[in-house]
């Protein structure tokens, strides 16, 4: 929840009206890059190819590994992938 409530207010809400669906989804969708990248296969300087057809940067330092500015705070193996668990709600350059 706090990664939301960082957001600038308003936003969230209006992300989830009807006419900002796609948006929404574009969101969504770029925090998620094909194939099964665990913590470890995230080194510093990395490029990792996101679903949304961006490139988002790797950013390995003292307090953590960083992806596109986001904090993992944690790793969860899925059976389709591993979900990393950020802190902050990863917006596409592109939109």
């Amino acid at each position: 929840n706090a990664a939301f409530d960082a957001l600038p207010e308003g936003t969230l809400e209006d992300l989830l009206k009807p006419e900002n669906k796609a948006y929404l989804g574009d969101i969504i969708t770029f925090h998620a890059t094909p194939g099964k990248l665990f913590l470890e296969d995230l080194t510093d300087g990395l490029s990792l190819y996101m679903a949304t057809n961006e490139y988002v940067d790797v950013e390995v330092r003292d307090d953590g590994t960083y992806v596109h500015g986001a904090k993992i705070l944690g790793s969860v193996e899925a059976s389709n992938g591993v979900v990393h668990v950020v802190d902050a709600v990863m917006i596409p350059t592109q939109l």
